[in-house]
């Protein structure tokens, strides 16, 4: 019986071993949507960091259990729970991993098994669905002598090993190719394109001799995605009207929805700004973003600007050659993953620290229960301060335009009230789409693609919200019938 009780205490001080080290590596790991690597300071709102919190205090509850001389059968019955816990957690993040491995690349990043369910869905309701992917369908475009290009995400290039460079010097792009055909994404059935604009924006060219009624500064939603140019909230903006720009980008967190302001706007000198918020994702890229010194400097230091508006060129060698590296790496990586004996080795690693649960996790916050620390709100209040002072200084009138989620949407759970106090703290106009478009729609979840709430909008959807902020900025509709015209 004496070796069966040491072999249980040595199994005991293995556990706590195990927990105590991924207690420390939880601490120098951010989440799934955090992607700094060293950040040593405690905070139950990143679910590793909570996970590895629970796990040192069963620790300390082991260490106890070791030490003082409870009976055998009991220490036997603890280790045996938190064995087959464990196991369910090991099981259930394998199965996840292997049900839902989507690394592919920049291009196809979450596509393909989005791309599949949409499929099924559209089958069932009679709709003509394209089931490439994305690179397959630049591919198609080539083989035809049709030149196509990826839209870019300059926040996925803040942190690359060979940076943007300007004269030499480290730097940050905002915006994309210009002049070339662009494709999106797919959520309705068709892949929409557009030709980009002398900035490497979604729009024409000749807006820019007019002066700009109304400039949009956001993410994917702004730049268009899942819709064609024309069915767009600036596209819409523009039918109603106004002449109407948009430097949306995807992946635009609040910090280059700032420096966006500052590169293009300022110089060129809109007569309203909306400034979009994207439920959580705007927050979750800053925490990013945060992270680039360059970025910073267009908070913290009161006459920063990269000049980008004038840069056009280097903006278009550095995506061009980015984007062409990316498309000729794409099979050789896709070959390589799947016989890359190290494939392994990797998975062992994601199933120790959970990845796929901890995903999971958070997108289940998604749904209404927001984990954000405070310093981000922080950050965020700073942001939009700055960004209103600069509107004023340019005498440019600045609204703001919170865009629910899917989720938001339907569990009715309301709004972000952290976003929204400070947005009424600075005194910055909102303008309510949440209520006005979305509660007060028959059918609100409709005007996301095939009900599936992937975070964009119909074309329906984005007619909507453009009316509102139409309606909000000019008040003056007339039974429906909007009458502003612009110099454009």
């Amino acid at each position: 019986m004496n070796n069966i009780e040491k072999y249980v205490d040595k199994l005991l001080i293995y556990i706590i071993i195990f927990n105590s080290i991924y207690f420390v590596l939880s601490l120098f790991t951010g989440n799934y949507f955090d992607f700094s690597v060293f950040t040593v300071d405690i905070d139950l709102s990143r679910p590793r960091q909570l996970i590895g919190v629970i796990l040192f205090v069963f620790s300390s509850f082991f260490f106890f259990l070791a030490k003082l001389k409870f009976n055998i059968n009991y220490k036997i019955l603890v280790i045996s729970s938190y064995l087959s816990l464990l196991l369910v957690a090991v099981s259930f993040e394998s199965f996840l991993i292997h049900t839902h491995n989507n690394a592919n690349l920049d291009l196809e990043v979450g596509r393909v098994k989005y791309l599949e369910k949409a499929a099924k869905k559209a089958k069932n309701l009679n709709i003509d669905f394209d089931a490439r992917t994305p690179y397959q369908v630049i591919m198609d475009f080539r083989k035809n002598n049709i030149e196509v290009f990826p839209s870019s995400s300059p926040g996925g290039m803040l942190h690359l090993e060979e940076p943007f460079m300007i004269d030499n010097h480290p730097a940050v792009l905002m915006s994309g190719i210009s002049n070339k055909m662009h494709i999106t994404i797919n959520e309705s059935g068709k892949y929409d394109t557009y030709i980009s604009d002398k900035y490497g924006f979604n729009n024409l060219n000749p807006d820019y001799e007019y002066p700009i009624d109304i400039m949009l500064l956001g993410d994917s939603n702004i730049e268009g995605y899942a819709v064609a140019p024309e069915d767009n909230i600036q596209g819409s903006l523009k039918k109603l009207g106004t002449n109407t720009i948009s430097v949306g980008k995807a992946g635009h967190g609040s910090l280059l929805l700032l420096a966006s302001l500052i590169e293009y706007a300022k110089p060129l000198k809109p007569k309203n700004l909306i400034w979009f918020y994207t439920s959580y994702d705007n927050l979750m890229n800053l925490r990013m973003e945060l992270k680039s010194p360059i970025l910073t400097r267009y908070l913290d230091d009161e006459n920063f600007s990269q000049k980008l508006i004038n840069k056009q060129k280097e903006i278009d060698d550095f995506v061009i050659k980015y984007t062409e590296r990316k498309l000729s790496d794409f099979p050789k990586q896709k070959k390589k993953r799947k016989h890359n004996s190290q494939k392994f080795i990797s998975k062992l690693k994601r199933v120790a620290m959970f990845d796929r649960i901890i995903t999971l996790f958070s997108s289940t916050l998604r749904g209404g229960i927001y984990v954000i620390e405070d310093p981000l709100y922080e950050s965020f209040r700073l942001i939009l301060s700055k960004a209103h002072l600069i509107a004023k200084a340019s005498n440019s009138n600045l609204y703001f335009v919170y865009m629910p989620l899917f989720t938001e949407i339907e569990q009715k759970k309301g709004l972000n009230k952290r976003v929204i106090s400070i947005v009424e703290e600075l005194n910055i106009p909102m303008i309510d789409i949440y209520n006005k478009v979305f509660l007060n729609h028959h059918d609100p979840l409709s005007l996301f693609p095939l009900r599936l709430g992937h975070g964009h909008y119909t074309a329906e959807g984005s007619n909507l919200i453009a009316r509102s902020i139409y309606e909000e900025i000019y008040q003056s509709s007339i039974n429906g019938i909007y009458n502003h015209t612009s110099n454009g």
